[in-house]
């Protein structure tokens, strides 16, 4: 996939993405947001605050269908349908399964591994998640939430993806991510009957490179990508190709004038 087809995905949707979270109505409800909150920052800085924060949660999540369109587009993987997108599902996990992962998260708290002893953790987890896939004899755990990204190759062989635009610690959230991850890989393993690893392989992605102190729970080397690792793997695109397409959309006269006429509607009115 060459530059030109980068830009040509990547530059509509953002444009739709600032004049949805820029709309009339948003703002509107911004104000009346903020109207009953007492601070000493003027109210029309905290709406068009507000506006940039709402921006970049939606950029986040339209990483996930870049990252889908870019997986696709060179027809060796297809999306299985049903499974990929943010629409939330219901699914169910053997109980016997649920607490071995709630184990592993709670047990690499505190075991200081290193990468060698993580990868192997990590593959007797995913052992024992198969062994155990239809073993309801203790109850089954209902989950419901999203997948973000299933894709396959005519063979078969799927792959499950967790993305994240950025790798981020101070979120809060960090241990949910991972449990999430684990949880919905086992779920897949479960749905498509997996007996061999290596016909469903799960990764961990992060559409920046920024990595933070190591993950203690999933093994960086088999199971987490980054940047053009995770582009570059599964597509002809090239990641430095997709930085620069970025540089230039944020920079260019048009995006500009759009962030100069939001700001002037929004603080200058």
């Amino acid at each position: 996939m060459n530059k030109q087809k980068l830009m040509s995905l990547v530059e509509k949707p953002i444009a739709l993405l600032v004049a949805e979270s820029s709309s009339a109505s948003r703002i509107r409800k911004l104000h009346t947001k903020h109207a009953v909150k007492p601070h000493f920052i003027p109210k029309k800085y905290r709406i068009f605050n507000g506006i940039l924060q709402s921006l970049n949660i939606q950029f986040g999540n339209y990483i996930e269908r870049l990252v889908a369109e870019i997986f696709t587009f060179d027809k060796k993987y297809e999306a299985v349908l049903g499974y990929s997108g943010s629409n939330k599902r219901k699914f169910k996990i053997s109980a016997k399964v649920n607490r071995l992962i709630d184990a592993h998260i709670d047990t690499m708290q505190v075991a200081s591994l290193d990468e060698r002893g993580l990868e192997a953790a990590y593959a007797d987890l995913i052992k024992k998640i198969i062994n155990l896939r239809e073993d309801d004899s203790e109850g089954v755990f209902e989950l419901q939430h999203d997948i973000d990204l299933l894709i396959q190759e005519k063979t078969g062989v799927k792959y499950y993806f967790e993305i994240k635009y950025n790798d981020d610690h101070d979120t809060g959230k960090y241990i949910d991510i991972n449990r999430k991850f684990i949880k919905t890989y086992a779920y897949l393993i479960r749905e498509f009957k997996i007996s061999d690893p290596s016909q469903l392989r799960a990764y961990l992605s992060y559409f920046s490179k920024k990595k933070m102190k190591g993950n203690i729970y999933v093994p960086e080397k088999s199971s987490i990508l980054r940047g053009d690792k995770l582009i570059e793997g599964f597509s002809s695109a090239k990641y430095s190709d997709l930085e620069e397409v970025f540089s230039e959309i944020s920079e260019n006269a048009e995006t500009l004038a759009i962030f100069d006429k939001l700001y002037n509607q929004v603080v200058k009115s």
